[in-house]
């Protein structure tokens, strides 16, 4: 197959030229905060035929611009208030053009020495920040919120009981918690059976009281209690449940805690922070 290296070159180029300039050159503010399809489109696309030859590159990123990206809602828009998906920067994609283009493999040192050095260096900041001792800390960068909730609930189970005993394992959260927790959960092996869905006070924040009260009476009742799902500002309202008390409670346990703030906990980077 022979490739016009220098055409393809210049067309790469070009598109991703356009593509930077329609990002930076649109209002976000004066564009609709979502635009609807019609059924009609919503079936032609449902019912699109798939031809044997593809597209131009202009033709694809005029029907993308002018028609499928427009109908959709925009996360990062100033009235999708405290919607967390929406990047704060138009040009954040760029990132991840760079890492698909090179194709870094980052599994381990010797692969990418450089770009895992970062990462590092950038976990410590990070634990500084939320004041853990960054000798005693660790972790690694996923895709997004559902993936590190995952990643951090396998890595408590497997601290917590063996994969053999999971069974008799509970789990306390709230319902105020992530619908990534859940999912997670499952993922992981526990079963509906095995969550313990504690009640949230006048403010949504997890009742510690209850909480105690139900470990208390799962370990009567011969489970084995190993963590504790807490949140540092819930999607819903914002809530943030006791973790000085939570952690005690899993203290005098020995459980795990498990706190998920993706939401809340990025006050920390802030420098003036208001106390409501």
């Amino acid at each position: 197959m022979n490739i016009d290296i220098k055409n393809a070159h210049t067309q790469f180029n070009h598109v991703v030229y356009d593509e930077v300039a329609h990002l930076l050159n649109r209002k976000m503010k004066d564009l609709p905060a979502t635009l609807q399809p019609t059924a009609h489109m919503i079936t032609k696309y449902q019912h699109m035929s798939f031809p044997k030859e593809g597209k131009a590159v202009d033709e694809v990123m005029d029907l993308l611009h002018n028609e499928i990206l427009t109908y959709n809602y925009r996360a990062n828009h100033p009235r999708a208030f405290s919607f967390i998906p929406g990047p704060a920067s138009e040009l954040s994609w760029l990132t991840d053009l760079l890492t698909s283009a090179h194709n870094i493999h980052a599994s381990n040192f010797a692969n990418a020495p450089l770009p895992i050095a970062i990462e590092h260096a950038l976990i410590r900041y990070l634990s500084e920040k939320i004041g853990f001792d960054p000798s005693q800390s660790g972790g690694v960068f996923v895709s997004g919120g559902s993936m590190a909730t995952l990643t951090a609930i396998t890595a408590g189970r497997d601290a917590m009981i063996p994969i053999s005993q999971m069974s008799n394992a509970t789990v306390y959260l709230t319902a105020q918690a992530h619908f990534s927790v859940a999912k997670a959960l499952h993922i992981a092996g526990f079963a509906e059976s095995q969550l313990r869905y504690i009640p949230t006070d006048d403010l949504y924040a997890m009742d510690v009281t209850a909480l105690e009260h139900q470990i208390e009476l799962d370990i009567a009742q011969g489970y084995h209690p190993i963590m504790i799902i807490a949140t540092t500002g819930t999607t819903n309202t914002g809530a943030i449940d006791d973790l000085n008390h939570i952690t005690r409670i899993a203290q005098q346990h020995r459980l795990w805690v498990h706190a998920d703030g993706a939401y809340g906990l990025s006050h920390i980077l802030l420098k003036k922070v208001n106390n409501y």
